[in-house]
């Protein structure tokens, strides 16, 4: 095992910010980099004790995927005792850059880069080039990957409390409930989730914390109107599966690729 980080530092080579999380390169004596990936609290955010729970989550997520061989980094918790980690250099670092209060995991480091989507109107209408062939293909592989992996209930993996992964409630950017277990599910067919998440709003509408007072009676309208509508759809109704897993957030830079286009490895799997 290596003996903890020795090149931490807040250089802009050694800090990446993504989207809502930061990410500090941990490079150890022996050349193996890793990332801890922070997650950052905007004006949007949830209460930490929240995104702690989106944090278990994708961590599940991500050992779910790997363990099924999909192209995932892998993941680890931080340890619970700082100061007699092998990692405390790396982790005095995250507490500085962070402001003290810590809601983060261990990633490694995946090579590749960003696949940032085919761009103009030109990419539609003409026919793909070899390297665009070498993407497409190389997504359809993962798509299939990602297709044998089953779940028999609906929800977010994450972990019961002897640290097994489990399927739980749906976490996603926003926690439905105001209260423990603040988000909903799991779900054993998709008419319960869709109903549960349309009386909860219709709930929140009443109590004047869902949306603007102007908005109120139409939002209503809208969840009534859906609710009556799944309500009435058999297929809906069908219990027990197959699920699949997907991508909360599929913008197509969730990618990383090699030099010919070929995937190395999908992140961000936070929903």
């Amino acid at each position: 095992m290596c003996n903890g980080p020795t090149t931490v530092t807040k250089g802009a080579q050694d800090v990446i910010v993504h989207g809502g999380n930061v990410h500090v390169v941990l490079t150890f004596d022996d050349g193996v980099k890793w990332l801890a990936r922070i997650k950052q609290s905007l004006d949007t955010s949830p209460p930490l004790h929240v995104q702690k729970i989106d944090k278990l989550s994708e961590v599940a997520t991500f050992r779910v995927l790997h363990e099924a061989g999909i192209l995932v980094p892998q993941v680890w918790n931080p340890p619970h005792h700082d100061s007699q980690s092998d990692l405390s250099a790396g982790i005095a670092v995250i507490k500085l850059i962070s402001g003290g209060d810590l809601n983060y995991f261990f990633v490694e480091f995946a090579t590749g880069q960003a696949y940032k989507g085919f761009h103009g109107w030109q990419s539609i209408t003409r026919a793909p080039t070899d390297h665009e062939l070498v993407i497409i293909e190389s997504y359809a592989k993962f798509q299939m990957s990602l297709e044998k992996l089953t779940f028999h209930s609906i929800g977010s993996p994450t972990f019961d409390a002897n640290g097994k992964v489990i399927i739980g409630p749906v976490v996603s950017d926003i926690a439905p409930l105001a209260e423990p277990p603040f988000y909903l599910g799991p779900f054993a067919s998709l008419r319960d989730r869709y109903i549960a998440y349309f009386d909860t709003v219709m709930t929140a509408i009443l109590e004047d914390r869902w949306c603007a007072p102007d908005r109120s009676l139409p939002t209503y309208q809208a969840m009534l109107e859906a609710k009556r509508l799944v309500e009435g759809c058999k297929e809906l109704a069908e219990e027990g599966g197959p699920f699949y897993m997907k991508h909360g957030e599929a913008k197509c830079d969730h990618f990383l690729l090699n030099d010919d286009g070929e995937i190395t490895a999908t992140l961000d799997w936070e929903w």
